[in-house]
């Protein structure tokens, strides 16, 4: 048995099998047939057409029945030699798992075609598959596969033996039966897929639709979870809407939102066109107009499905399957669609523009649309979600005759029974999974001036500058702003300057300098920390009361007039408390000057022929060398006359990092001048030295000498000016 022919047949064997069980698991999926959710009539004739083609065609399944039927011929092992039962045995198992597994695959792929192409093309691969064994017995029977497998096919070919009948029935009708019994279990389970595709069986149970606004300003309102009704329709969790529904329009091939029964009428938005699948697979949305007969593409609506195991709730729910719905159920003390955050986390006291004369109080064990709500006891005014929006409201204008709230908004709550609203926020993802967006805090808010109902609010009013902020900080999903922290009293110690409750207030522009906003940032504390820029205030160049200048004053923009009179004045600078010179116990001959931007310090030791070049490390308290010490000749006051400028465009995009520089200094030989020009290499981290000589100035009888390095038309220009001129 152990023959080159065995181990051929047992390749061809598990080629074709492994084919059908790959198709299989991809239409089989966690024990469940993934069959569309219904197909038409003309497909469904195709399918049965094929199946019933696929019953009298699947030789391999039909032929070990009748084997076994037959039963073992002791005159099979006078044809073949060694042919003993065990081996006829193996032999029609494997018949029997070849027949079977092609049986199931032709079913299972020829039912979850959506078209009668598809349908078609699905039996004729099957066919194909299915035919695989005896295409290659043809090919070794011609030689093909070598001489052994050929005189073993010719020897199958040409052998004859009686068979051993156990039954009295004859041999057709045998196959009769066998073929008529193959015939009603396909067809049988086929008609049960039928039934249960117009039960809807196959469609999503449950999902979350929320609608924009962009076409129609009432399609919000419908937003929330939807669950199969009957056959593929669906209906609102708590009935919202009342008869309106999703449903498959199958004149259209399209899905519906739309309203009464008949989900080709009446309708108020559609899907994109999608023969027969499912709802949660539809890639676009259109919404009817309000006042015109066509359909506009929805933006920012979102479709979702529910869950589909546990883990889809997160870690504090389980989902829980049924017929007709599917939804997660939340773990105590967790709420949202997808149990995605916390009860405690939701912040339980909100102030408007940090007042606390109108605060909103969390409504306990009450919700809108999977939303906490918010009441103030004082004037009712209410806060709640309406499916994209959050509305500002007085609980007496919602149509009902119970004006407590927690009556108002039990199950089955419908937002368009507002009849009137304050003020509207921006729309609002539900599927954003962050806790922070549970709550309205830090959203922006319309002013909603037509006294209409909800469903009926057509255009929105001016922006309101107002504000909801939680009135207690934590340090997981409401922290303190501006680095400042939240004490053990749940409220924030604002340390460095900054207001409100949150210290989300930045104290810009009250003419004192706060060194934590004094970054470009926050325009470098609204311009307090600058002679120039601290305007319309008392309080500019004082601290606790007392008048200390500008030492803080690092903003490109007026830093530049530091030393030159221009605003910046002598309070510019900072007194230098570490600081390394180049030698202890000089004379008087240092020349230091402080770049335009104040972050670069140059010290000209004339005595020593030599320059420093300095960076401000931390503030201007704390500086560090750049480069190596630049020097001279000897005697050629190396030192006593510089100049240094960066570029302009590098005030802004290097206020951070090294900066650029350009240092020009003056040196003095015995009859004439010349000028070193240092630039700064940012590769190689070195200073590059250029020479120029100045013959034309002669040095004897120079007095005085002033430098000066800009950019004229984005070319570096150096100013020299003696006595004897420019």
């Amino acid at each position: 048995p152990w023959s080159i022919p065995f181990f051929t047949a047992l390749v061809v064997f598990l080629l074709k099998n492994v084919m059908f069980l790959l198709i299989l698991a991809n239409t089989i999926e966690d024990g469940q047939l993934h069959a569309p959710m219904a197909v038409n009539r003309w497909v469904s004739a195709t399918q049965v057409l094929a199946v019933v083609l696929a019953v009298i065609t699947q030789n391999d399944f039909m032929a070990a029945l009748i084997y076994v039927y037959q039963g073992y011929s002791p005159s099979l092992n006078d044809v073949f030699e060694g042919g003993s039962a065990m081996q006829w045995t193996f032999a029609l198992c494997f018949l029997l798992v070849d027949g079977m597994l092609g049986t199931m695959a032709t079913f299972c792929l020829i039912v979850q075609s959506t078209t009668v192409v598809s349908t078609l093309l699905n039996f004729s691969a099957i066919e194909f598959i299915s035919g695989l064994d005896d295409a290659a017995f043809y090919l070794c029977s011609i030689g093909f596969a070598g001489v052994a497998n050929k005189v073993q096919a010719l020897a199958i070919q040409e052998a004859f033996f009686p068979t051993h009948v156990l039954k009295r029935l004859s041999l057709p009708t045998t196959q009769v039966l066998c073929m008529v019994g193959m015939l009603i279990a396909v067809l049988s389970a086929w008609t049960v897929l039928y039934i249960l595709q117009q039960q809807g069986y196959y469609a999503p149970t449950s999902f979350y639709f929320q609608f924009d606004d962009s076409v129609r300003h009432d399609l919000p309102l419908y937003s929330g979870i939807y669950h199969v009704a009957q056959s593929i329709r669906y209906k609102h969790e708590y009935n919202v809407g009342g008869d309106t529904q999703f449903g498959y329009c199958q004149n259209w091939q399209r899905w519906t939102f739309s309203r009464g029964h008949n989900p080709c009428k009446s309708v108020l938005a559609r899907s994109n066109i999608m023969p027969f699948l499912p709802i949660t697979e539809s890639t676009s949305w259109s919404a009817k107009s309000m006042d015109q007969d066509y359909f506009t593409e929805m933006t920012d609506y979102s479709l979702n499905k529910i869950c589909h195991s546990n883990s889809d709730c997160g870690h504090f729910g389980r989902c829980e399957k049924s017929r007709f719905q599917q939804v997660c159920v939340c773990d105590p003390g967790y709420m949202g669609i997808f149990c995605h955050y916390h009860i405690d986390s939701i912040c339980p006291n909100m102030v408007m523009d940090n007042e606390k004369q109108d605060e909103f109080k969390l409504v306990s064990r009450v919700q809108a649309y999977h939303h906490p709500v918010y009441l103030n006891p004082f004037n009712n005014e209410t806060i709640l979600f309406t499916g994209l929006r959050w509305v500002m409201m007085n609980a007496k204008d919602v149509d009902g005759s119970d004006s407590n709230i927690s009556n108002l908004l039990g199950e089955g709550f419908d937002a368009g029974s507002i009849t009137k609203v304050h003020y509207m926020s921006l729309p609002v993802s539900v599927t954003d999974k962050r806790s922070e967006t549970s709550t309205p805090m830090g959203l922006t808010w319309n002013a909603v001036t037509q006294e209409v109902p909800l469903n009926q609010i057509q255009q929105l009013g001016a922006l309101a500058p107002s504000v909801l902020t939680c009135m207690y900080c934590n340090n997981e999903t409401n922290m303190c702003k501006h680095d400042n922290v939240c004490g053990q009293d749940s409220t924030c110690h604002c340390t460095n300057g900054a207001k409100g409750l949150l210290c989300e207030e930045p104290p810009v522009g009250d003419g004192v300098c706060d060194d934590y906003f004094n970054t470009l940032e926050f325009n470098y504390d609204g311009g307090d920390c600058c002679r120039a820029s601290c305007v319309g205030s008392s309080d500019c160049g004082r601290k606790d009361g007392a008048y200390i200048g500008f030492p803080s004053c690092v903003d490109p923009l007026h830093a530049l007039s530091c030393g030159r009179g221009h605003g910046g004045g002598d309070a510019c600078f900072a007194k230098i408390k570490e600081f390394p010179p180049l030698v202890e116990n000089l004379s008087k001959k240092v020349s230091p000057m402080l770049s335009a931007n104040g972050r670069m310090l140059i010290m000209g030791y004339e005595e020593l022929d030599s320059i420093q070049v300095f960076d401000a490390v931390s503030g201007p308290e704390k500086w560090q060398q750049r480069g190596l010490t630049l020097r001279g000749n000897a005697g050629t006051k190396f030192g006593r006359h510089y100049a240094v400028a960066t570029p302009p465009a590098s005030v802004h995009s290097h206020l951070v990092g090294v900066l650029p520089i350009y240092l020009a200094v003056l040196a003095e030989h015995d009859d004439f001048m010349s000028i070193h020009v240092f630039t700064w290499n940012s590769i190689d981290h070195k200073f590059d030295h250029e020479e120029i000589d100045l013959p034309e100035f002669d040095i004897n009888g120079i007095q005085h000498v002033d430098m000066e390095v800009g950019y004229v038309d984005d070319a570096v220009t150096l100013l020299v000016t003696t006595d004897e001129g420019t």
